[in-house]
């Protein structure tokens, strides 16, 4: 039994979208995530504050306070650490598409910008043409006829 393995374009095109939609779903996944321990952390926080009307009774309630803000403040540093994750991990996609693919978010801005402002000198060069298209019949219907005499010519 012999099995043949083979790498078509179809295959490699595949797998490139599976890799694609991989990172996509990664991204995806952390992001919602991080929403999730926004949520957590807003809902501690906002336990935290219902605490703080009742009064403290001994040193230990104090301490557990203590605690207890130091774990948000701590929780808040994670939350920004992971936003700047996510962020630089955009950014590290974006590179990789960049060279994959040649194609980034700013150059399609600057294509759009460029194909917008090639639209407009078209429509304007093709205005001009039009002004100019009578001018330039009558010059060829003169030059067709000068034409049609010197065939006349050669072929009596």
């Amino acid at each position: 039994m012999v099995l043949e393995v083979r790498n078509t374009s179809d295959q490699i095109a595949v797998q490139s979208i599976d890799k694609y939609e991989e990172s996509v779903d990664f991204q995806n996944n952390c992001r919602s995530y991080y929403l999730d321990r926004v949520e957590a952390s807003e809902s501690f926080k906002r336990k935290l504050e219902q605490n703080r009307e009742k009064p403290k009774q001994t040193s230990m309630s104090a301490a557990m306070d203590r605690l207890r803000q130091e774990m948000t403040s701590l929780v808040d540093q994670d939350l920004s650490l992971m936003r700047q994750l996510l962020t630089l991990n955009e950014t590290i996609e974006e590179l990789k598409n960049k060279r994959l693919y040649g194609v980034s978010k700013d150059s399609l801005d600057d294509s759009a910008d460029y194909l917008k402002d090639s639209t407009c000198h078209l429509s304007k060069s093709m205005s001009t043409m039009s002004l100019s298209s009578h001018t330039s019949s009558e010059c060829s219907s003169s030059i067709m006829s000068e034409d049609d005499t010197d065939i006349k010519e050669y072929d009596a």
